[in-house]
């Protein structure tokens, strides 16, 4: 829901819980993706912070899209409550959508290991860091010198619980900004955005219409 909630503030309407503030991520025109020409950076602005928050905003925004297309491809099973009686046997496919191998194809996209969405979200992540970390100035509480060692909850599946992953990050060389540090970022950003247009087109079942801004 939360991809739905950015379009209501972004029309003006304001929902009771909100992710990040999508007013000041958008027109301060220093952080995220703006139009405008401003790049001044107001005093005791936290973007690392938004930025952290928006992305974890979009990353549940597209695990929700995930999940809903899925449903629409498969039907679990299900059990009468009341007479036990099995109403759709477990496994059961609705041929008229998909196939168990386009299905299993489908969540290799999102959650194989290593090259579905959730890992190269993660490798995402890691770049942003070492991105920021090389920008923070020397002798900032906040800049790290050496590995960092993370974990944390990643789904693996369809009505599976999330599990424990443990990544790396290493900020040795990353205490200067550099233009090979900006092409590193760019690199995986493509690269997860390119494997969630797979995901799209999967679903969809239709080839993404190019679209050149004016």
């Amino acid at each position: 829901m939360s991809f739905i909630k950015n379009i209501e503030i972004w029309n003006n309407h304001r929902p009771r819980v909100c992710n990040f503030d999508i007013e000041e991520y958008c027109l301060i025109g220093a952080a995220g993706n703006t139009c405008t020409e401003n790049t001044n950076i107001p005093e005791n602005e936290d973007l690392y912070g938004t930025a952290r928050a928006t992305y974890d905003a979009w990353l549940a925004a597209v695990d929700n899209y995930f999940l809903a297309s899925y449903n629409f491809y498969y039907d679990p099973g299900y059990q009468d409550p009341i007479t036990g009686d099995i109403i759709i046997p477990e496994g059961l496919l609705n041929e008229k959508c998909n196939s168990l191998r386009n299905l299993t194809t489908m969540c290799s996209l999102y959650y194989g290991q290593p090259d579905g969405f959730v890992i190269k979200s993660i490798n995402f992540r890691s770049k942003r860091e070492q991105i920021q970390n090389s920008l923070l100035p020397p002798g900032d509480p906040n800049k790290k010198t050496g590995i960092e060692t993370n974990t944390i909850s990643i789904p693996v599946g369809p009505n599976v619980p999330a599990q424990p992953y443990t990544y790396s990050i290493d900020f040795t060389n990353y205490q200067t900004p550099e233009y090979s540090h900006y092409l590193e970022y760019r690199t995986s950003l493509g690269d997860m955005m390119q494997q969630l247009k797979k995901i799209m087109t999967a679903t969809g079942n239709h080839p993404l219409t190019p679209f050149d801004i004016p």
